[in-house]
């Protein structure tokens, strides 16, 4: 008898990088098409919607999931992308783990040196891991 897998619902949310400026737009499950229908009918801020159609040549990979920061008129615009509904296997954390530390790397060096400042850069990303536990386990 085989096991029943547990998937998240799909999201769309927002985080933060709590003691650091920014924000994150985190999307699980959907697709880069259903992302602009979406962006439509919550009526998204067109820096956004710019930024995000920026992101399209990473949605034709085959890649498990991204993160990506884009600028829009001198704007950042930061994405997390997880591509399937999370299904918390050991492989959909590390994915998700791998994502976000590009995502921390991305925002913070703006900030900071990590290899000077890792407690700060450590922080961060569990701060990013635990917003997105916290949605994904909604």
């Amino acid at each position: 008898m085989s096991k029943k897998v547990v998937t998240s619902n799909r999201h769309v949310n927002f985080l933060n990088f709590g003691i650091f400026y920014g924000t994150c737009l985190f999307i699980c499950g959907f697709g880069y098409d259903e992302m602009i229908v979406h962006f439509k009918k919550k009526k998204t801020p067109k820096g956004w919607v710019t930024a995000f159609e920026g992101t399209k040549e990473l949605w034709d990979n085959s890649n498990g999931g991204f993160a990506s920061k884009r600028y829009v008129d001198d704007v950042s615009y930061c994405f997390l992308v997880l591509r399937k509904q999370f299904d918390f296997t050991d492989y959909a954390h590390t994915i998700l783990a791998h994502e976000v530390l590009h995502l921390v790397s991305f925002q913070l060096k703006d900030f900071l040196d990590p290899m000077v400042e890792n407690e700060a850069f450590c922080y961060t990303h569990t701060h990013i891991m635990n917003q997105c536990y916290k949605i994904l386990r909604s």
